[in-house]
């Protein structure tokens, strides 16, 4: 199964930058099944790799809509920050690789959607989901706030887990071995922020204080949004890094990172 996705989405991921031009809708499910000669997981797999690439754009009743421009670029290329990524490691500062976190809190209640996390959680504003608000210390000092969400739907009962750090140690763990809901792709935005009068005083820190931002949707298998979490870290204590292989390549105008032209 792995080998046979796998092809369909490099098939499938050529064929976006000659066959189907930004902005359009690929093909439906059934038709891609045809094209490829794919079952219809096989290819939810492929495409769900493509969304994790930010690709394609799927939304339900609507289609599968390309993302990418599949001309070359002309003019003078401008680099990004990371190219031809290997890997992100996220570390202490200190360099441990393997965290020691601690977990405080761990509480699970029942909150309306906001409509801003609604929208990542595929409900309707005010419905009701899962909150889990936990804080990661290292070495008894709190490093992050975390607060994840879920689907009631997708996890019912999920709040006799309110308190048990030891469950909460490992939330996805958690989710596959009680409600056989695994994690297949995500998406993760980073980005910085000065923390407020609430969060400095839960990271103890001094309001204004630079932090780490990290939003991160997951989907299951059939695209169904599994979580939808933002956590707010401390840049002394937490650090990423990124791993890259091979000097970025210029081709007739175009800057190309893996391949693609960007």
């Amino acid at each position: 199964m792995a080998k046979k996705y796998q092809k369909v989405y490099e098939r499938l991921k050529a064929d976006l930058y000659t066959r189907y031009p930004v902005g359009t809708l690929l093909p439906t499910e059934s038709e891609l099944m045809q094209l490829y000669g794919a079952s219809r997981t096989t290819v939810r797999h492929a495409v769900a790799l493509l969304k994790a690439e930010r690709l394609v754009d799927v939304r339900q009743g609507r289609g599968t809509q390309v993302l990418i421009e599949g001309q070359t670029i002309t003019g003078r290329a401008r680099p990004g920050f990371f190219h031809n990524v290997t890997g992100v490691i996220e570390q202490l500062v200190t360099g441990e690789e393997r965290q020691p976190f601690e977990i405080r809190g761990g509480i699970i209640d029942t909150i309306p959607a906001p409509a801003s996390i609604a929208g990542q959680l595929q409900v309707e504003p005010g419905t009701m989901i899962y909150r889990l608000e936990r804080i990661l210390c290292a070495q008894q000092t709190p490093a992050a706030y975390v607060k994840n969400y879920y689907r009631c739907d997708l996890i019912p009962g999920f709040e006799r887990f309110s308190g048990d750090l030891e469950a909460l140690k490992n939330v996805y763990w958690l989710l596959e071995n009680e409600y056989h809901v695994y994690f297949f792709s995500g998406q993760e935005y980073i980005s910085a922020q000065l923390s407020g009068f609430f969060d400095s005083g839960l990271l103890e820190l001094k309001p204004g204080t630079p932090l780490l931002v990290f939003r991160r949707t997951a989907y299951t298998a059939d695209m169904q949004t599994l979580e939808y979490c933002e956590r707010l870290a401390r840049p002394d204590m937490i650090q990423l890094v990124v791993s890259m292989s091979g000097a970025p390549h210029y081709e007739a105008g175009c800057f190309r990172r893996g391949g693609a032209c960007v």
